[in-house]
């Protein structure tokens, strides 16, 4: 896996989930995975939505709205495990479009 993005809506009420996914399990992932590039940023108006792109430029992408973070983890992971068993080392951007969160 070349890449994974989360889109999120900062305020929305189907972003909940994906905005507790990211103050919940990001420190964690990143504590996990340190040399991992891990991006977020949110973007007004977006239905959140999950992307992962693959080394032969496959691309899938998985509706977040009205998940929870758990479930959202899931989802994560899954894809992760995609790109492992194709044998491509994952880097993980969580991208979400205006705004750059800085997580500690």
């Amino acid at each position: 896996m070349e890449e994974v993005r989360i889109i999120l809506d900062p305020k929305g009420v189907a972003s909940k989930g994906a905005r507790e996914y990211v103050q919940k399990f990001y420190p964690n992932l990143k504590k996990q995975n340190p040399d991992l590039p891990i991006l977020v940023r949110e973007c007004s108006g977006v239905q959140p939505r999950l992307y992962a792109r693959y080394g032969n430029g496959k691309e899938v992408s998985l509706p977040l709205a009205n998940k929870a973070a758990p479930d959202i983890h899931k989802n994560i992971e899954a894809v992760g495990q995609a790109g492992i068993k194709a044998t491509i080392l994952p880097f993980i951007y969580i991208f979400v479009c205006i705004t750059l969160l800085k997580l500690e």
